[in-house]
């Protein structure tokens, strides 16, 4: 799997910054779809990892809400489930060819399944609208993540990882923004002797564990590193996987991401940080939408910064490598989708870039329309960094099969409570990886 390339990057950035891009609302593609749609009954359900009033799940409904205006019959049936039960449940109604109408996918290796098995459509036929509402450059990043030539998918953002830092906590304590991990490492141990929480991490999710390994790792061997080791080219037991594991152990049993780490989820780490409670916080840019958020950032508009993963001395990596994301995926059922459904996903995609820009301050891989006033201080901070990119690396996970991927996450807790040593870490994730290839 190749990693997304500077070219695919700088033509995100093009289109992000654009004030006004091609098509109008809702009124370019070629899909089977008919206003008149809106005349009949039809509810569409929709699979969920938020609820209504938050995130993707507040874009859609809200959207959804406009377009029932000249489409009263049609409803929205929303079905909230916790991450982690999200791929057991689509694993199921798969199972009994009763994929909903829309869903939401975390699994890369899932959906991909999905797509050999003819049960999701393919967008680029059935909904081509949908399609022209994307940037060329992430219609191009989301394919090498499935590793397919059509679109199979859509993207609900468009990301780079990093840490976000408390100015003031930096600036109180005379420390200065890493730039190398030995740095970073330093900069924790002085925060941890003064009593100040280093970094919030929400370990209960699991994959911020992981994605300090990946960060790290693709500092010591390249920006390419995951993807080789997922593709066999190169052993999760290679050194700079194995030191990797050591310095996130290390970070852990030295209490640099706080006590109890691996029960915070994400709300507990997210409001950690924004109240002021840690200094630092490994997080996408999705975080822009509370960071935007004057009732729960509580640290103001110029309180919070920003920085890429530090490099190591001597690594092959660059802090112009960024590890980069499109959100989790949503994809239709195709033997639901139907011409009202159609009419409502182009709505839907036609307005999803503007309406998570205006709204929540949140960057996604569609494309702007247009824009009402003026971007959000931390949404700018982020396509200011995006300018720095010049090659993406992947995460772990972003191909494993569920057994590779529940294995990887549960170790990395077991790992950060140091209850596992990096080598066994490393050796099993390797003949996990070793025995997924083989199928």
């Amino acid at each position: 799997m190749k990693s997304i390339r500077k070219k695919v990057l700088s033509g995100i950035l093009v289109g992000i910054m654009s004030g006004a891009l091609l098509a109008g609302c809702s009124s370019s593609g070629g899909d089977s779809s008919k206003q008149s749609s809106g005349t009949k009954g039809k509810t569409v359900k929709f699979v969920s990892i938020w609820n209504e009033s938050t995130g993707v799940g507040k874009v859609i409904t809200d959207l959804t809400n406009e377009y029932k205006k000249d489409h009263p019959n049609f409803n929205l049936e929303m079905e909230v489930v916790q991450q982690t039960d999200l791929d057991q449940k689509l694993n199921v109604l798969a199972a009994s060819n009763d994929l909903p109408d829309l869903f939401v996918s975390q699994s890369n290796s899932q959906l991909l399944q999905f797509v050999k098995a003819g049960q999701i459509i393919d967008i680029d036929t059935s909904l081509p609208s949908a399609k022209e509402a994307l940037l060329p450059a992430t219609v191009t990043g989301v394919n090498n993540i499935l590793g397919t030539d059509k679109l199979y998918a859509l993207p609900t953002e468009n990301n780079i990882e990093g840490i976000w830092y408390n100015k003031k906590i930096f600036q109180d304590n005379n420390i200065k923004v890493p730039t190398t991990l030995d740095e970073l490492m330093a900069a924790c141990q002085k925060l941890k002797d003064k009593g100040i929480q280093p970094m919030a991490l929400a370990g209960k999710e699991k994959w911020p564990i992981t994605r300090q390994i990946a960060n790290i790792a693709m500092r010591k061997a390249g920006v390419n590193v995951i993807a080789d080791a997922n593709s066999g080219k190169v052993s999760y037991t290679d050194p700079a996987f194995v030191e990797a594991a050591k310095m996130v152990q290390e970070m852990g049993t030295k209490g640099y991401f706080g006590e109890g780490v691996t029960t915070i989820d994400y709300n507990v780490a997210n409001d950690s940080f924004l109240n002021g409670k840690a200094a630092m916080y490994y997080m996408g840019s999705w975080a822009t939408r509370d960071l935007n958020d004057d009732a729960k950032n509580t640290l103001g508009k110029d309180g919070i910064g920003f920085f890429n993963f530090p490099s190591v001395n001597g690594g092959k990596g660059s802090q112009e490598d960024y590890l980069m994301n499109f959100g989790t995926l949503l994809a239709f059922s195709k033997d639901k989708f139907d011409d009202q459904t159609a009419d409502w996903a182009k709505y839907i995609a036609s307005n999803f870039g503007d309406y998570s820009m205006n709204k929540l301050g949140n960057i996604t891989g569609f494309k702007l329309n247009k824009t009402t006033g003026d971007i959000p201080v931390y949404t700018k901070m982020v396509t200011d960094e995006m300018k720095k990119v010049k090659n993406s690396g992947l995460w772990m996970e972003y191909n494993f099969d569920q057994k590779t991927s529940d294995l990887n996450q549960n170790n990395s807790q077991l790992l950060l409570l140091g209850k596992m040593t990096p080598e066994d870490y490393c050796k099993q994730l390797d003949d996990a990886v070793k025995t997924s290839l083989k199928k």
